[in-house]
């Protein structure tokens, strides 16, 4: 069983989307101004980077603060984790437990 965090799944579906429509109709390898493109765009549409700045604007989060904005945004926890991660604002090992393993080959 094959299984990852939900957070970086969400994030890797949003960006390969997003490289499809970025993608030429002749099928040119991709570039990096692309790749750069598909990410932003997975980033924005997860979690706007107003929101993520909002949230710590006043020092680091706290988990009621992630619950709280997940809600508002309408988004997982885990995805704000994952930027939060990412962006060196909480160490990797920090708030891990919102996130929820996938088994990426279950059918439904």
């Amino acid at each position: 069983m094959s299984e990852v965090e939900d957070d970086a799944n969400l994030f890797v579906l949003k960006h390969r989307r997003e490289q499809v429509f970025l993608e030429d109709l002749e099928g040119n390898p991709r570039d990096e101004q692309k790749e750069k493109e598909a990410n932003q765009f997975a980033q924005k549409f997860l979690f706007p980077e107003s929101a993520l700045k909002k949230l710590f604007a006043t020092g680091k989060p706290t988990n009621q603060d992630i619950q709280d904005y997940a809600q508002k945004y309408h988004t997982h926890p885990a995805i704000i984790v994952g930027q939060l991660q990412h962006r060196n604002i909480i160490s990797y090992r920090e708030k891990n437990h919102f996130k929820v393993a996938l088994d990426i080959h279950s059918r439904y």
